[in-house]
């Protein structure tokens, strides 16, 4: 955490500084990182590599001006990808209506960000919306962890077994990967 934190603001690669702050997202309970982040954040010299890896980084904060600027970027046709993604590692269920216009979107990552964003999201009402991305070979990894995530099942052995039945026919049959991807979600779910 040290050395990517000297990274992150003393680089003189905004890639390398960028990639760090993404690092350390899971550090902004330490206050020297978030009140950094912040500072970096605010500040009109920032590249703009390393304001979106700040903008991830800091999704999750209940600060208005991270979720305003989350919200600008999703305007913007070029930046919605990055824009979904903030959405969803912010586990704010109110960005439901974005994800899920996103979900018809031509460019592939914005779509790749937005089948994940009904996973992590949790969103149960919208798991169905996920099948059809099973039959696109670039998507079908996310579509299946994200559907696993979202779909409203009772987290028993006995509904679990009928839930991954279900699935199983709606892919066209799992592999074993897959399977696992399927299985680590359903983890992630019990914990």
């Amino acid at each position: 955490r040290e050395r990517l934190f000297v990274l992150a603001t003393s680089d003189p690669e905004p890639m390398v500084r960028a990639r760090s702050w993404e690092a350390l997202s899971d550090a902004v309970d330490d206050e020297a990182i978030r009140d950094e982040m912040l500072r970096r954040f605010f500040d009109p010299e920032t590249a703009p590599e390393e304001h979106a890896a700040l903008v991830l980084a800091l999704a999750p904060s209940p600060i208005e001006e991270v979720h305003s600027l989350i919200r600008a970027l999703y305007d913007e046709p070029e930046t919605r990808a990055i824009a979904l993604e903030a959405m969803w590692r912010s586990h704010n269920p109110d960005y439901r209506p974005h994800v899920v216009a996103a979900l018809q979107e031509e460019d592939q990552m914005v779509r790749r960000q937005a089948v994940l964003g009904v996973g992590y999201l949790q969103l149960a009402d919208d798991a169905e919306l996920l099948l059809p991305f099973f039959q696109e070979p670039e998507l079908r990894s996310d579509a299946l962890y994200s559907y696993a995530l979202a779909a409203p099942v009772e987290l028993d052995q006995t509904a679990l077994l009928e839930f991954l039945k279900r699935l199983d026919e709606a892919a066209f049959s799992l592999d074993e990967d897959e399977a696992e991807l399927v299985q680590s979600a359903l983890d992630e779910r019990l914990l």
